[in-house]
């Protein structure tokens, strides 16, 4: 009897020491900081040019090679953030104001079995990705006070709702604002060609409060938190009836099904090399494979930003691009990147679904399955145009404390 009770001792003691020791591996895949202000938004446009990293893999359906802007195209110091592009001009997008660093995250516990079914080859899980990829480009005329934007977007529901960041998606917000003069459109295939026409179905306001005035600064930059939007595809621009269904990706908001090493597929449709001729006629989506890096924290406990590296999807215009996991999980919305030197010396980031699922339900206490499981999506685009968009505007107009 003893002995069997000193057994049960000892096997429960060494259980527990292998959840420890698992706890701690995991944290050591964490960064224990929060992603900094320094990043450029990836809204603009991106060149497919070669990797040297010999991990990733560049997919063939690219544009032509070009080559790498002037240095003095480029800002001085590294810096991540989300450009945005502007049909009539070559420059840099507009700059986000810093936000507040985050706190540092504690590790999570990953899914011990993320799915039932085995994983597939990337070629696979590329040719079901890109009939969901779209193009979202919005041109402003010499009379608006606003520039226009090129960034990326990914159908998550077959009803057709694409999620996209919110740095791409206030576009979509200032068609109706008195001085802006921007007209949007959704753009699919390669070339991307013009195909629907979207409306706003959710804008997290948080992200809006923290960086609306950004909009007018040279280069926007910012961490990624609630940077995130949804659109409904409303109508279609050359046939006469909607589809009835969508190419579409399934996406996985679970805590930590995106860890470190992890492989994913990017995919966007970059224009950061490339001139405004080329942006309108000729642009491509472009791909390739990558793992996790690294990941980075907004609150003590969570996945919130994953870290690629360098890769050619590192340009502007890859904003609300797709990081998808070996089963065609939407895992990741690329969101920021550094600007500085060659696309394999950058560092590609994307906010996790699981951070999109959590904004979320602070923004409306619902999750984002929920958001799409109301339906009523034609008369919801509706209501928020006329209850929500009026008082977004005004913070477009608030002024600055320097101001």
């Amino acid at each position: 009897m003893q002995q069997t009770f000193g057994r049960a001792i000892r096997a429960l003691f060494l259980f527990i020491g292998v959840v420890a020791l698992s706890g701690i591996a995991l944290a050591l895949f964490i960064t224990y900081t929060s992603p900094t202000n320094t990043e450029y938004y990836t809204a603009h446009v991106i060149q497919s040019v070669a990797t040297t990293t010999p991990a990733k893999k560049a997919f063939s359906e690219t544009t032509p090679q070009t080559p790498e802007p002037d240095a003095n195209f480029l800002p001085k110091e590294e810096r991540v953030v989300l450009p945005t592009f502007s049909p009539q001009s070559t420059t840099p997008p507009e700059t986000v104001a810093p936000a507040s660093p985050p706190e540092p995250a504690v590790a999570q516990t990953p899914p011990p079995t993320p799915y039932d079914t085995p994983t597939l080859s990337f070629d696979v899980v590329n040719r079901a990705v890109r009939p969901a990829l779209v193009n979202i480009l919005c041109s402003a005329s010499t009379r608006s006070a606003f520039s226009g934007a090129s960034g990326t977007g990914v159908i998550i529901d077959p009803r057709g709702i694409i999620l996209t960041n919110a740095h791409v998606a206030q576009y979509f917000l200032l068609r109706s604002h008195p001085q802006a003069d921007i007209e949007c459109v959704v753009r699919t295939g390669a070339p991307a060609k013009p195909a629907y026409n979207a409306e706003l179905l959710f804008f997290p306001e948080m992200w809006l409060n923290e960086h609306a005035r950004d909009i007018r600064l040279e280069f926007p930059t910012g961490t990624g938190e609630h940077d995130w939007a949804l659109l409904y595809v409303t109508q279609t621009i050359h046939e006469t009836k909607r589809p009835g269904t969508f190419p579409f990706v399934t996406f996985d908001t679970r805590e930590a099904i995106a860890r470190p090493e992890n492989a994913v597929l990017l995919a966007g449709y970059p224009t950061g090399f490339i001139d405004s001729a080329t942006l309108t006629r000729n642009l491509w989506p472009v791909s390739t494979t990558a793992a996790i890096q690294n990941v980075f924290t907004f609150t003590q406990s969570n996945i919130d930003v994953l870290s690629f590296g360098g890769t050619i999807v590192a340009q502007s215009g890859s904003s609300g691009g797709a990081a998808v996991n070996p089963w065609g999980r939407l895992v990741g919305l690329l969101t920021t990147s550094t600007l500085r030197g060659s696309t394999d010396m950058r560092d590609l980031r994307a906010i996790s679904l699981a951070h999109i699922n959590r904004s979320a339900l602070a923004h409306t206490e619902q999750s984002l399955l929920d958001l799409l499981q109301e339906g009523n999506f034609g008369e919801r685009t509706e209501a928020f145009a006329r209850e929500r968009i009026p008082a977004l505007l005004t913070l477009y107009d608030t002024p600055t404390e320097n101001e």
